[in-house]
């Protein structure tokens, strides 16, 4: 490499690492990223197939003495972010010998939306990219002298030490190259060989790092133990493609053409498709070459690549595509190559520069993520909700991960005990429960996780136990639960209790930084946690309503109806339907009955089992005088929730408003007995007693309401006015 050459490298790398580091994030965030930090942090594996060459390259970011241990592990997919680009010019540049068109390519994969979104927080896919390249750079030089071999062979020895699948199934393509350029001797064989083997010693460093004082995903001190762990056996690998099948194979294909097009938009689109037909005119080694890699990681990580959950489908598989979003911005590059030959006026070529500069336009946006501090945050709210010494029940990576970071390399409430739902049934992890973390656990064998979490609900009622909103939805509702605010507590609810503990959290102590801010974009894993927010402000809007605090539940809600959901608006959609019942609850009880029916319409497909549906819509028709309406939607709700108090309550204001006293006193007894502590409930009692003159119990069902809620503002006035009679 000459001197020019190795200056626009540098230039390269300069520019690309001060864009990528200066829209990274700053934390962790949501997926793997929690982990990786950790794993980079306590100098120990990750998930399988443990990923040694990231923990280890991690290690030394975390020892720079520059800005947080997560901004510096950051940092590290910056860095292979930027020295792929410096390959990808490399490349482009052996292909074409033309320092405009490889600039382009280079540009136009800096500012593609996926390699730029994953440059920014601590995941490894800019890693294998990178080793990726130099494989590709060494395939390509061997020609010219056969220590590239050599240097082939130790870097892909060193890439199976990271995600070895994702390498595995490229290897047709380097055998293709190497036998067109020139057979190797049995000799650079064996060295390949050797030096391959050489680049896997990195694996020492899951049993010599498995240290019993933390979880690492199994025991790969033991032989059985450690090809559990490379071959991923434990973490389901060898049941994934029981899940796939060509149906799946075709959805997931059809996936990545729109990621394609988000990638590189419409005119980039056409620039590696033309490309593509270019090289194989003119080039068509290297077509092939480029066209296995191509094939080979689009077809098979589509075909390999399953989970369980289809959201999540979206959110992991731009990822493992990479290396193909790398052929294609190469092929662009050959485009603009070729097209730059044919034009005769020279600066019109400067057009192309269109195709970058629009997805730096629109992916900018998506992409600075330096204001993004959402998964921290909610980390540290989670462990900031618990009582001391409590144990938290997370159920998968976007719960787990985040709270692991914030613990393990913060040091934040580490007296809190986290259990993974994600990992039960792991024996390893029960092990490190009960011996690490002195939990008790049931031996016998469960049929499902549901059953091992009542189990052990019931063996640590001795400790308080807390869920995340996605690990409640895993309990059976034999389980009770009291909010918490984004968390559930195991415990009977005490609306008083649980609307100042909610208040307080949501009030005084959690950081709700980005969560309504749509200028901090949300990707679809950070979306789906905008619903624990969500859920838990909804659930204190609804304990203000029953503390009779329509003007904080209103507030609260419009809280709720501005989360920015982005990627999610199934979430968004059904929180929006929620919300427009209590918007016409405030009004019912601000007397707008108008406005509570018109908001109810439409409403009655999506909350027809509802009751509260038809009790907020009986109360506007009961405050138009339409009794006969108010009681056919009351007599409904009633068959859908037959012990329902409120739904009694609300006949015993229909009968009082029809001077039906003895009906009214029945109906309001029957809904007390139901729930002694029903919101308004004593009032509405006392108002009938005042009616008929019994202003004793008047008096004493109007304390029996400021005794539930002090501030109620009807009991207090009503007691006056009984006193001004005496």
């Amino acid at each position: 490499m000459n001197k020019k050459h190795l200056i626009i490298c540098v230039i390269i790398f300069i520019i690309s690492f001060f864009l990528y580091s200066l829209t990274s994030g700053t934390s962790v965030s949501f997926g793997d990223s929690g982990e990786f930090i950790c794993g980079a942090y306590n100098f120990s594996q990750l998930h399988p197939p443990g990923y040694p060459l990231y923990s280890i390259l991690g290690k030394v970011f975390t020892l720079f003495p520059i800005g947080g241990i997560a901004w510096r592990v950051n940092m590290m997919s910056v860095f292979f972010a930027s020295l792929t680009l410096v390959f990808l010019y490399i490349i482009t540049f052996h292909v074409t010998e033309d320092l405009f068109s490889s600039l382009m390519s280079v540009i136009i994969f800096m500012f593609s939306l996926t390699f730029w979104s994953y440059s920014h927080f601590a995941k490894g896919y800019t890693l294998n990219l990178f080793l990726l390249s130099v494989l590709i750079f060494c395939a390509w030089k061997y020609k010219d002298n056969n220590k590239y071999l050599y240097l082939w062979g130790i870097t892909f020895g060193l890439s199976l030490t990271y995600h070895y699948q994702s390498m595995v199934i490229l290897i047709p393509a380097f055998l293709y190259m190497f036998s067109i350029t020139r057979k190797p001797s049995v000799r650079e064989i064996s060295i390949t060989l050797l030096l391959i083997i050489t680049g896997l010693t990195p694996y020492l460093f899951l049993p010599l790092r498995a240290t019993p004082d933390r979880y690492h995903w199994g025991d790969p001190t033991t032989i059985s133990g450690f090809i559990e762990m490379v071959t991923g056996k434990i973490y389901g690998w060898h049941n994934a493609t029981e899940r796939t099948g060509i149906t799946h194979t075709v959805k997931q294909l059809k996936l990545y053409g729109t990621f394609m097009i988000k990638e590189f938009n419409c005119f980039g689109i056409l620039l590696g498709l033309s490309g593509c037909i270019f090289l194989a005119k003119k080039h068509v080694k290297i077509f092939i070459f480029t066209l296995i890699i191509y094939i080979t990681n689009v077809f098979l990580i589509s075909y390999l690549i399953s989970t369980e959950i289809e959201l999540f489908l979206e959110a992991i598989l731009p990822g493992f595509f990479l290396p193909s979003h790398l052929i294609f911005a190469l092929w662009a590059g050959y485009s603009i190559f070729e097209i730059s030959k044919k034009i005769k006026m020279k600066p019109l070529i400067y057009l192309l520069l269109l195709v970058p500069v629009l997805s730096l336009i629109f992916n900018y946006p998506l992409c600075d993520q330096s204001n993004n501090y959402i998964a921290s945050d909610f980390a540290k709210n989670c462990l900031l909700t618990p009582e001391k010494n409590s144990i938290l029940i997370t159920a998968g990576d976007n719960d787990t991960f985040p709270l692991w970071y914030v613990q393990q390399v913060e040091h934040m409430r580490q007296d809190i005990k986290i259990l993974s739902i994600g990992l039960i049934g792991e024996p390893y992890y029960h092990k490190y429960l009960k011996d690490r973390m002195n939990l008790k656990l049931d031996d016998t064998e469960f049929s499902d996780k549901a059953e091992f979490l009542v189990r052990f609900i019931q063996k640590n009622r001795d400790r308080k136990i807390y869920l995340t909103y996605h690990g409640a939805v895993k309990l059976p509702p034999s389980i009770i639960l009291a909010p918490r605010g984004i968390l559930y507590e195991v415990l009977s609810p005490n609306k008083i209790n649980d609307l100042n503990i909610c208040s307080s959290l949501f009030e005084k102590t959690y950081l709700l930084r980005g969560i309504t801010d749509k200028s901090v974009y949300k990707d679809l894993l950070t979306s789906t946690m905008m619903g624990p927010y969500a859920m838990g402000l909804y659930e204190l809007g609804v304990l203000y309503m029953d503390g009779n605090m329509p003007d904080k539940a209103e507030k609260t809600f419009k809280t709720v109806r501005n989360i920015d959901y982005s990627e999610r608006h199934d979430i968004k959609e059904e929180f929006d339907k929620a919300l427009d019942l209590q918007e016409a609850h405030i009004a019912l009880i601000k007397e707008k009955y108008d406005k509570a029916l018109h908001l109810l319409e439409g409403e009655e497909e999506f909350l027809k089992n509802n009751p509260a549906f038809y009790l907020v819509r009986a109360g506007a028709y009961r405050g138009k005088k339409d009794y006969n309406k108010a009681f056919q939607d009351i007599n409904y709700a009633l068959t859908l929730d037959p012990k329902s108090a409120k739904a009694y309550l609300e006949l015993g204001k229909l009968h009082y408003e029809q001077n039906n006293i003895k009906e009214a006193i029945y109906k309001i007894a029957i809904a007390l007995q139901l729930d002694p502590a029903l919101p308004t409930g004593h009032y509405w009692l006392g108002r009938v007693y005042a009616k008929c003159n019994l202003k004793e119990k008047a008096v004493e069902e109007y304390g029996k309401e400021l005794n539930l809620n002090n501030t109620y503002a009807p009991a207090t006035e009503g007691i006056k006015e009984i006193l001004k009679t005496l």
